[in-house]
């Protein structure tokens, strides 16, 4: 649940926080006092209930930062029975079909707005467990 409090450890260790853009639920603004640090931190806030609305987010917060370390979980909830499940019934239906088990298919259209907003010359893929 605060996987991205490592890596913003990571940031401070080499100077990169101020470079550092954190994408989470939107419901997070709403939580007292640490949702109005996030808000401070220019934190990317998706709600999944309007792509539209999260993809113009993606795009007008990304304009702030240059160069940027940009930090998003398109899986964006925990590892559970009900949610591995979710995410092998989302599997089944790409092309090839994925079924994973031990972590969950991330859905990419954050990802993918990132990528062509950003169009970075690296990304990385990290998994903690």
């Amino acid at each position: 649940r605060v996987d991205w409090l490592f890596f913003w450890c990571l940031a401070a260790r080499y100077g990169k926080c101020g470079q550092l853009c954190i994408a989470v639920k939107s419901e997070l603004k709403n939580v007292p006092l640490f949702g109005w640090a996030i808000q401070a931190f220019c934190f990317l806030f998706l709600s999944r209930a309007d792509r539209e609305k999260d993809i113009e987010s993606i795009y007008r917060v990304l304009g702030q930062f240059d160069p940027i370390f940009l930090l998003i979980f398109p899986e964006g909830t925990d590892l559970s029975e009900s949610n591995v499940a979710k995410a092998q019934k989302y599997g089944s239906t790409l092309k090839p079909p994925l079924i994973w088990h031990h972590v969950l298919i991330p859905k990419m259209l954050g990802v993918r707005a990132a990528i062509l907003a950003l169009k970075p010359k690296v990304i990385y893929d990290v998994t903690i467990s």
